[in-house]
């Protein structure tokens, strides 16, 4: 997992799963910087993206789910 800012940089370990075509992910909280009041987290999957910190190679390099500037949205039942 890693934060990208102006650079790549790891924060954590997680563990990752692969059955067919599902791919799973667990993911601590704390490396997601998540409280325990957290309700949603909001995330995007990309790979091969030129220049990760600029937003617009999300268009153009790689591949990117969903598309761009949009991004997925996790409920967390409380």
């Amino acid at each position: 997992m890693c934060l990208i800012k102006d650079d790549i940089k790891k924060l954590g370990s997680i563990r990752a799963t692969v059955k067919q075509n599902l791919v799973q992910l667990e993911i601590p909280r704390k490396l997601l910087s998540a409280h325990q009041k957290t309700t949603q987290l909001y995330f995007k999957v990309a790979d091969g993206v030129a220049k990760p910190s600029d937003i617009m190679e999300y268009y153009v390099s790689g591949s990117v789910m969903p598309l761009g500037r949009l991004s997925f949205v996790y409920k967390i039942k409380q």
